[in-house]
């Protein structure tokens, strides 16, 4: 807007102050002066982040940066893999009820089915005389008494069982011999024999106990019983008889029946209890005695299509969190039928259990021990059950992640190839800075109870501005560098070891000087490489770590040769600064140096695409601006002025004014004198301004 009034103004003027004829047209030129850009621009401008610049005491600035190079944690060398376990339980090992019926025959039943009632009527209870002898008796035999076991089973077709055969005498005389038998009595159409047996002899007041093996019988709920044949010896003179008491007890026992194939009322039975050591594999050489859960859970899942109740306890005795071990209850409700299956799952998370790893007996490492009981419920129900129904359990603890572990840790090499931006000079495009007192220090630090050992490969600085890439060379990094760890009961302890590379111990002037842009590291960290295997005191949390962190201090004090620096400004050249009309002109660059550096100095206008389309200067010309004088103490007291610019004609001038919307500023500092070191003070920046001083034209 003043620059709109000033040419107001002047046109006022000159029309006052001239005469000219009616059909005379004014046109004149005049000169117009328009501040195009003003910045300024320090050492400080070329880092990319300004948390990097430390400002000393003296004023003097010093680039320090800190970044991690390497993080080893409890997860880079545990994984806790998912331990999991399936089992089938199918019906051979589910058992029937155990059952038994037992048969009485009394002395005056024999006497009665021998035709020797009357004789032993007389002396129903009492001596026999002296000479009387009764012989023996034969071939007495019983009617088939039926045994009801419909309230167990109806039918089943047996894999396993056994029949027990009790005979207790209590005759006054000795059994000659006794055959009995039990079969099915048909209700299903099955009237197969199930046990026909003989016992050859029983002594008066004995048991005979005798078993029949079961398997591969079918057997129904109703069943017959029957003495077959009984024998006895003869009975001698002055024996006390009583005919009513004494008696042969005949009992039969049916137990541990496992069947294939049954309809029966189930018992309440358990039907697994498994109990093993679970066992983890860490990998080679690891061996854990103890672990606390950050997160994780276990699962119980059970499949089943037994038309019963079934319930399932999982425990981990070993496994304790505020005194409470780890057990989940899963129960099954009764399949609908046969043909389909229930299924319930279980998860209880885990975070906060501590898992004590050796075994339940402290004997052993990686291992737990673990329960799984099943218990088929007693429901009363007749159910039919095959070998076609089952029960199938998983279980398992799943996605486990410590916050603590103890124990051996193995040996092992992690391999870490790093690269880290070092991107202290976004605006230096080239040149060198001869770098005079630089530093770099690693530092490890160890909070895991494992000793480690870092080998540092290779350290690459690369400067991709310039292609230019250096190794890292220094006596403190040739050989492995041993980074120890913090014993039991120390658990937080950090244990730091530095390694501190100067000019006098490695090539650090040289590496640093080249301005890299990124640095990478190719090393790797051996754990436990000296520790005994036997000795089971490595121990980390999910906070410990062995990390690296690299220091770099750069003191800006060294000696620069053409290193340049730019800067991308927003050029907004509007009609208020540069009208339409504009004849010709000049661009000046006005610049107060306060570097101790003589600067050449360059600018590129850009168009909306970033191509450049002009430039102050041609590329051959070097104009310079004189380095700030420098007083007794070596710092720059007041800088050199400098006016340097171009002649621009009309069609640079349109081309600029239609196009340029930004431009990039470029000085390229060099020592004076060369090679003498001196110091960077917050204070030193190149203070400019660019004017256009145009010839403008009115009217015409």
């Amino acid at each position: 807007m003043q620059n709109r009034i000033l040419l107001i103004l002047l046109a006022v003027l000159t029309f006052t102050s001239c005469r000219f004829r009616p059909d005379d047209r004014p046109s004149w030129d005049a000169d117009y002066i328009a501040p195009l850009l003003h910045s300024n621009m320090s050492l400080a401008d070329a880092i990319k982040d300004t948390n990097f610049i430390q400002t000393n005491p003296d004023n003097s600035l010093t680039l320090v940066y800190r970044d991690t190079v390497v993080n080893f944690v409890l997860g880079d060398f545990l994984q806790v893999p998912d331990t999991s376990l399936e089992m089938k339980i199918t019906l051979d090992s589910l058992r029937l009820s155990t059952d038994s019926i037992t048969e009485r025959i009394t002395l005056g039943r024999l006497a009665t089915e021998a035709g020797l009632g009357a004789l032993f009527g007389q002396y129903d209870s009492g001596y026999t005389p002296s000479w009387l002898n009764i012989p023996g008796v034969q071939g007495v035999s019983g009617s088939p008494i039926e045994i009801n076991a419909s309230n167990f089973f109806q039918e089943a077709h047996l894999l396993q069982g056994y029949m027990d055969i009790i005979i207790d005498n209590q005759l006054p005389v000795n059994v000659d011999s006794v055959r009995f038998s039990l079969k099915n009595k048909g209700l299903y159409g099955n009237t197969d024999v199930i046990a026909n047996i003989l016992i050859p002899h029983i002594p008066k007041g004995t048991k005979s106990d005798t078993t029949i093996n079961l398997a591969g019988k079918t057997v129904e709920s109703l069943m017959e019983a029957q003495l077959l044949n009984l024998n006895t010896d003869t009975l001698y003179g002055h024996t006390y008889i009583d005919t009513a008491g004494q008696h042969v007890d005949v009992k039969v026992v049916v137990r541990d029946l496992g069947a294939s194939r049954a309809t029966a009322v189930f018992p309440g039975q358990t039907v697994v209890n498994f109990t093993n050591a679970g066992n983890y594999d860490f990998g080679p050489e690891i061996k854990l005695t103890s672990m606390k859960i950050k997160s994780g859970r276990l699962k119980v899942e059970a499949v089943h299509s037994i038309m019963d109740t079934i319930q399932f306890t999982y425990s981990l005795p070993t496994a304790v969190k505020d005194g409470e071990y780890v057990k989940i209850i899963t129960r099954l409700d009764p399949a609908p039928d046969t043909n389909t299956s229930v299924s319930s799952t279980e998860e209880l998370q885990l975070a906060g259990y501590s898992l004590n790893l050796t075994g339940g007996s402290g004997e052993f490492t990686n291992k737990f021990p673990q329960n799984l009981k099943g218990d088929l419920l007693y429901s009363g129900n007749l159910v039919t059950m095959d070998l076609q129904d089952s029960i199938t359990v998983f279980y398992g603890l799943l996605d486990i992640i410590p916050s603590y572990a103890q124990g051996y840790f193995g040996r092992d090499t992690i391999y870490f190839k790093e690269s880290v931006k070092f991107d202290f000079f976004k605006s230096i495009q080239s040149g060198t800075l001869d770098l005079k007192n630089p530093s770099l220090q690693l530092s490890f630090a160890n909070s895991l109870g494992v000793d480690g050992e870092v080998v540092l490969n290779k350290v690459k600085a690369y400067n991709t501005r310039s292609g230019q890439t250096i190794d890292l060379i220094g006596d403190e990094i040739n050989d492995p560098i041993t980074i120890p760890g913090p014993r039991l009961p120390n658990v937080g302890q950090v244990i730091s070891t530095n390694v501190n590379l100067n000019k006098e111990n490695s090539n650090i002037q040289t590496f640093l000087s080249s301005l890299p842009d990124s640095i990478a590291f190719d090393l790797q960290v051996n754990a436990n490489s000296t520790r005994d295997p036997n000795k089971l005191d490595n121990f980390a949390t999910d906070k410990s770590a062995i990390s690296a962190i690299m220091d770099v201090a750069v003191p800006l004090y060294g000696v620069a040769d053409q290193l340049t620096l730019e800067s991308n400004m927003d050029l907004d050249i509007s009609e208020a600064t540069l009208a339409d009309n504009v004849n010709d002109g000049r661009l000046d660059l006005i610049a107060s140096n306060y570097f101790p550096f003589e600067a050449t100095a360059q600018i590129y206008f850009h168009n909306d695409k970033g191509h450049v389309i002009d430039s102050l200067f041609h590329d051959n010309d070097n104009p310079t601006l004189q380095a700030g004088i420098v007083g007794p103490d070596g710092i720059v007291t007041e800088p050199s002025k400098s006016k340097i610019g171009s002649w621009f004609n009309q069609d640079r001038i349109f081309n600029i004014r239609t196009r340029a919307t930004n431009a990039t500023v470029r000085f390229s500092l060099s020592t004076k004198p060369a090679n003498q070191a001196v110091k960077i003070y917050s204070t030193y920046k190149i203070e400019f301004t660019l004017v256009g001083d145009f010839n403008y034209k009115v009217g015409g």
